[in-house]
């Protein structure tokens, strides 16, 4: 070896693994590793990069000379394990396992063994529990698996080793929004944003927990953070013009959509919420086509099919409604919305036995569907049955007491039970008269 290299300012000693050079085969060998970044993911760093920083030389290196240059091109050669031949290796790796263990599993993780990275995460873990890199990284690979409970435990032990790292608190939140554990998630990412308040994920991941738990306004003001720190997050717009949607603001959401889908025109939930705000507007061509859109993103999408039934309802395509319901009931029969749209497209074609099975449906999954109890009871008063209809109506006024079309209802089911009352009267009495005994006369 060339005495240039200067070795004398390196802390090197020889281990029983190999050296690579061109001609050797490409296996990554163990010195190569991974560590986490800023951001809670893996990325590699070479022997060089861990040499420099656990045995730095005596002084500052510098590019230009040539002995250190070729030490980078010997060093960055090492790439494979190859018995035969010696490795030059860090001393303060080889002296310390648990590390060495650490960077294996890195290794590992890059290659996607998942498996073989659990063992050795376990391994430098029974060497030394104190390292939080081990168990970050094994967090995140109980994470790819599934294994969403195992991997907020070690996130919780990482965090117990180093509360400081605001990736780590919200890499924890976004395992608990896995977990539906939506209030820890939100905790988590208080203390996130406690210590890093610039990171947009951070505002993203608390502004979709507190959608889940009905918080609009608060999500709507997260989402704004975020999308303000990063105007560019789909996800956020998309998710504040579900937040306004539900707020009653539907100028605002479509408003919010439609910056979504100009940033991203794949994504097939803004497509579904501005078909839903539009539906609200009395928009329901454009609202047809934005479902149709989003149906066709994605198939499976079942609340994009059945807003695309009500819209189609509304257009008096009757058939589309019922189409549309029966694929959206395929995917989910326990839709409540899809079981009151098919009753009432069946409805308006007169099919009021199908309209009254289809709505009693919807009202046994969701009783506070008061277009159901509304169409059911405009089905029962077609046929006669002006007591059930006047029952069905007055329930509709509990649930939605301005609805004119359920008043309406309960008018005519009053009136023509007045008048069945009055006919009646006069052909009991005749029937009455005709019975009575001549004896009694």
């Amino acid at each position: 070896m060339n005495p240039k290299l200067k070795l004398n300012k390196f802390r090197f000693e020889k281990a029983n693994v190999g050296v690579c050079t061109s001609h050797s085969p490409a296996e990554p060998m163990r010195g190569s590793a991974q560590s986490m970044d800023t951001a809670g993911s893996m990325r590699s760093t070479s022997v060089v990069g861990a040499t420099r920083e656990l045995a730095p030389v005596s002084k500052p290196r510098s590019s230009s000379t040539p002995a250190l240059h070729k030490l980078d091109q010997l060093l960055a050669n090492v790439t494979t394990r190859a018995p035969s031949r010696p490795l030059l290796y860090p001393v303060s790796l080889v002296s310390d396992p648990s590390a060495n263990m650490g960077h294996w599993a890195d290794l590992k993780f890059r290659k996607g063994d998942l498996n073989g990275t659990l063992s050795e995460c376990k391994a430098a873990i029974g060497v030394d529990p104190r390292v939080p890199r081990v168990w970050r990284n094994r967090a995140m690979v109980k994470r790819d698996m599934g294994n969403t409970a195992d991997a907020i435990s070690d996130m919780t032990e990482v965090l117990a080793l180093d509360g400081a790292n605001e990736f780590d608190w919200g890499n924890r939140a976004e395992l608990k929004l896995r977990a539906k554990n939506f209030s820890g998630a939100i905790a988590d990412c208080d203390r996130a944003i406690e210590l890093n308040s610039m990171i947009p994920v951070f505002w993203s991941r608390r502004g979709v927990a507190k959608l889940n738990l009905g918080d609009f306004v608060g999500a709507a003001a997260d989402c704004s953070e975020a999308v303000r720190l990063d105007p560019g997050l789909v996800e956020d717009w998309g998710n504040r013009g579900f937040a306004k949607l539900s707020l009653g603001d539907h100028e605002g959401a479509i408003r919010d959509c439609s910056e979504a889908i100009r940033l991203n025109c794949h994504v097939a939930g803004p497509w579904f919420h501005r078909a839903t705000a539009r539906y609200a507007c009395g928009d329901y061509e454009g609202s047809q086509k934005d479902a149709t859109r989003a149906t066709q993103l994605d198939r499976n999408f079942v609340k994009a099919w059945s807003q695309r039934a009500a819209a189609k309802n509304c257009l008096r395509d009757y058939d589309g409604t019922i189409a549309d319901s029966n694929e959206a009931l395929r995917l989910d029969p326990r839709l409540s919305s899809a079981w009151c749209h098919r009753g009432e497209g069946r409805y308006e074609k007169g099919d009021f036995d199908g309209a009254i099975s289809d709505c009693s449906e919807a009202t046994r999954l969701d009783p506070d569907c008061w277009r159901a109890w509304c169409f059911s009871g405009k089905a029962k008063f077609q046929k006669g049955l002006y007591d059930a209809a006047l029952a069905d109506a007055r329930r509709v006024l509990q649930i939605e007491p301005s609805c004119s079309m359920a008043q309406s209802l309960v008018e005519k089911a009053q009136k023509m039970n007045h008048h069945l009352r009055a006919w009646s009267l006069p052909l009991l009495n005749k029937i009455d008269t005709v019975a009575r005994p001549s004896c009694m006369s």
